[in-house]
């Protein structure tokens, strides 16, 4: 069965080519962003509005609203080993 285009993206919800391109240029982009070894998750921590800061109540920040998930991706400029003279 041959599917054309337009159809494929009223499947997943688009209006017209340029949105289901995007919509797939996306996923692909994310999935290679976050295979990637450097990448990690990161929380911004609104510290000054926090009643008890100094206690750490739950350690899992996903579900802490306080804390503000961002995409964090370390660039490595120089690999230095034990090896040297």
């Amino acid at each position: 069965m041959s599917i054309s285009f337009n159809d494929y993206g009223k499947i997943l919800g688009y209006n017209s080519q340029g949105r289901a391109h995007k919509g797939n240029s996306d996923m692909i982009m994310d999935a290679t962003f976050k295979r990637d070894i450097q990448y990690q998750v990161g929380y911004f921590y609104d510290y000054f509005h926090d009643d008890e800061p100094l206690i750490y109540k739950d350690l899992h920040p996903e579900n802490n609203p306080d804390k503000i998930p961002i995409d964090i991706k370390f660039i490595v400029h120089q690999h230095n080993t034990e090896n040297k003279d």
